[in-house]
């Protein structure tokens, strides 16, 4: 079960997402968190699913620089808050010319 949690979590954006969002709500809740607060409180927990998975090298962060750490979790944090979708994301790092993780 945790092998597969850990799989699902880093071999993509959309699983990246899926985790920050949990992981933030847990949060949110436990500390009585609101507003912009949220945001970056789901910053945070992305930019540390993303160390994770850079020192780890799982998945996703498998074969990439460590600059990416910050792209992604940028990218996944702003698809947890709905401020952006998959596509929109894509397109970015495309036109940057950056690695394009799965969907």
């Amino acid at each position: 079960m945790e092998a597969e949690l850990l799989q699902t979590t880093f071999i993509s954006l959309n699983g990246m997402a899926t985790a920050i969002l949990l992981i933030t709500e847990f949060i949110k809740n436990k500390l009585s968190i609101k507003g912009t607060l949220t945001i970056v409180v789901s910053y945070l927990v992305a930019l540390i699913i993303s160390i994770i998975g850079f020192v780890l090298r799982i998945g996703m962060f498998e074969y990439i620089e460590w600059y990416y750490i910050i792209i992604y979790s940028v990218s996944a944090t702003l698809m947890a808050n709905g401020l952006a979708t998959w596509g929109i994301i894509k397109e970015l790092l495309t036109i940057l010319k950056l690695k394009t993780p799965k969907n």
